[in-house]
């Protein structure tokens, strides 16, 4: 077994979830920020909070848990490096997610029909926020992984441009150079 601390980490029994639902709000520390930015790396979390709302579905008395639905919303303050001048850009993150934890992880494979071919197929299923361990849900867990699908992976200043960059697709620069069959064509008229 790994011995690895993570950043952040919040376990709630899964017994404390009273009257099928739970309410929690997750503050990252200053430390846990800290710790968070060096495992992304260039970046520095300012605050990181985020709301949880965990409900178990109907089940049966005796019954055991093997999954629990999770809403909630992320909020967190971030400043990553320019892409294009390496100035500091400082992100205000407010976003909402929703999603299911589980005694296991779901089965990946799906079947799809000849029908479904030529149309984009869309996943009803929930998405997977993380796995039931020891009878605890991780939100600090859940709260990282969120954050980290909300950062932006290219961040840039809103002035910040790139000047005298040119992609090779421009016009002017496909008529100054030589069609490299021309040498070709004047073999062809004069072979000597």
């Amino acid at each position: 077994m790994s011995d690895i601390k993570p950043e952040l980490c919040r376990p709630v029994p899964v017994g404390d979830i009273l009257h099928n639902t739970l309410r929690m709000n997750v503050t990252a520390t200053e430390e846990e920020c800290a710790a968070l930015a060096h495992r992304f790396g260039d970046i520095v979390i300012s605050y990181l909070r985020g709301e949880f709302n965990l409900m178990l579905p109907m089940k049966s008395a005796g019954e055991p848990i093997e999954k629990i639905d999770v809403n909630g919303e992320i909020d967190a303050r971030v400043i990553q490096q320019c892409v294009v001048t390496s100035d500091p850009v400082e992100t205000t993150i407010h976003a909402s997610f929703s999603g299911i934890v589980a005694i296991s992880e779901p089965d990946l494979i799906t079947e799809t029909s000849d029908d479904d071919n030529d149309e984009e197929h869309t996943n009803d299923e929930p998405e997977f926020l993380g796995i039931i361990t020891d009878d605890t849900v991780d939100l600090g867990h859940i709260l990282s992984e969120q954050l980290a699908l909300e950062l932006d992976p290219f961040p840039r200043k809103p002035e910040a441009s790139f000047e005298g960059f040119q992609s090779g697709n421009s016009d002017d620069s496909a008529n100054e150079r030589p069609n490299p069959f021309a040498v070709l064509a004047k073999l062809k008229d004069n072979p000597e």
